[in-house]
């Protein structure tokens, strides 16, 4: 969506990480220059329309779409923006300047969101940018927010994605996601643990919505500063705990073949690796999804539990990294209009698969391999990014009668068995 205003004073509220941020086509080999048409709004479009006489070329790679009702640079015969050079660096900005560059050009992988008639901005790096992910993804240390404050900036270019809490509790919105990440980054427990008590405190959350008891919102919040509130929230998943294979490789299955199947997988190395991983470790096929087989799979998964936890105890820190930036860019728990535990199953899910096939590729390699996960992150991301029908059929898949305590006990292990 466009937002047309005059240049203002702006409040973004973002990752510390997005200060060490630089487009660097030479080191990535552009990929965001390839694969697909580039959307070209109204105001660049006029600029190229006025230099029509004197580069007549440049126009005629614009195309309109009927289907998506706007105009957009179509890729060449190699798949690539025809302005991406020798060098992987945009002929049209070395030529014309920054400003000269499509909207999204200049923006990604730049995400920006904002509540509803909250007057502050957030600002983060989407991983499908291979640079942006090194930057997220690697970081030893916690990511950390800060407010910044930008002075004349117009943000008539802006391309906002709006998440919409109940009206009630707009004020406290930021402030809910941000303690869901502080508990996204509590490193006493592990990965699986931590999303079991966000989704603790999730569900308390939306109970307090449902009740329409918005003032007691600040206290909940309050409460989860105590680290004895959020081994309190822990010993209330393990109370409940019954996680069972079975019922989570027949829950994953639908999100991890439409990625292993899907039209981007084909052709695509890494997709076919995943797809060749899959069926050589955990017997997995397409045309093999029965009772008995998913029984198979299931105690297969079992067996290797052990080496699955080393593995993702080994890459925590890249985890907790990938399910903050996610939470943060994605606007859970309002991504979708849907209720705070579909959002909450929706989260979780594209993490464990995420994780599963990133596992399974250990597998496959015999070997931890750090690039590896990284690259798996970078596509996944990818594909999400530009597929919203995907994440809508595990949303639909999670149901919007969901419950936060069922979803905890079906994907997440929340103590060592």
């Amino acid at each position: 969506m466009n937002i047309n205003f005059e240049p203002f004073e702006v409040n973004f509220l973002q990752p510390e990480y997005l200060a060490d941020f630089k487009c660097d086509g030479k080191k990535c080999g552009a990929r965001c220059c390839k694969g697909w048409g580039i959307k070209i709004d109204e105001d660049p479009l006029i600029k190229y329309q006025q230099i029509e006489s004197e580069e007549k070329e440049l126009t005629s790679h614009i195309k309109f779409s009927v289907d998506y009702g706007h105009h957009f640079i179509k890729v060449d015969e190699k798949g690539c923006c025809p302005f991406l050079n020798e060098d992987n660096l945009c002929a049209l900005q070395i030529k014309y300047g920054e400003d000269f560059m499509p909207d999204t050009c200049q923006i990604y992988p730049r995400v920006i969101n904002k509540i509803e008639d909250v007057p502050v901005f957030e600002r983060a790096l989407t991983l499908s940018c291979p640079v942006a992910a090194d930057i997220v993804l690697l970081s030893a240390l916690p990511i950390k927010f800060k407010m910044e404050k930008e002075i004349d900036i117009d943000i008539s270019n802006f391309h906002e994605n709006k998440y919409t809490p109940p009206e009630e509790i707009n004020t406290y919105a930021q402030q809910i996601r941000m303690t869901a990440i502080k508990l996204l980054q509590e490193r006493s427990l592990t990965i699986d643990q931590r999303l079991a008590v966000v989704g603790v405190f999730l569900d308390i959350i939306s109970e307090t919505i449902k009740a329409e008891k918005f003032d007691e919102v600040p206290q909940i919040l309050e409460m989860y500063e105590s680290k004895g509130m959020i081994y309190e929230s822990l010993q209330a998943v393990w109370r409940d705990a019954s996680f069972d294979y079975k019922k989570f490789i027949k829950f994953m299955l639908s999100g991890v073949m439409e990625i292993l199947y899907g039209k981007d997988a084909k052709g695509h190395p890494l997709g076919e690796g995943l797809f060749l991983a899959f069926k050589t470790h955990l017997k997995i096929d397409s045309d093999n999804l029965d009772d008995n087989a998913l029984e198979e799979v299931a105690k297969k998964l079992a067996e290797l539990d052990p080496l699955h936890q080393k593995f993702t105890d080994h890459f925590a820190i890249i985890f907790e990294n990938w399910l903050v930036n996610e939470f943060f860019i994605h606007r859970y728990p309002w991504k979708f209009e849907t209720s705070i535990p579909n959002n909450f199953g929706l989260f979780v899910t594209t993490y464990k698969i995420v994780e599963l096939m990133s596992f399974v590729d250990s597998l496959a390699n015999n070997a931890l391999k750090q690039k590896s996960l990284v690259d798996i992150m970078i596509y996944f991301s990818r594909h999400i990014d530009h597929n919203t029908t995907y994440l809508q059929k595990i949303s639909d898949e999670i149901g919007e009668e969901s419950n936060i305590p069922q979803l905890v006990s079906t994907l997440l292990k929340t103590r060592n068995f």
